[in-house]
């Protein structure tokens, strides 16, 4: 992640792995819309 909070998130995200000693699921998602017709259906 390119942003300083995204390097928060993965930061703290490896620190929780290394406490719990398990793997956790990530999922990336985005707030941008590219096709506005798309969501009106």
């Amino acid at each position: 992640m390119a942003s300083e909070r995204g390097c928060q998130i993965l930061s703290q995200l490896e620190r929780l792995s290394t406490v719990t000693k398990k793997q956790h699921r990530r999922i990336d998602f985005s707030a941008t819309l590219g096709d506005y017709f798309l969501a009106e259906a």
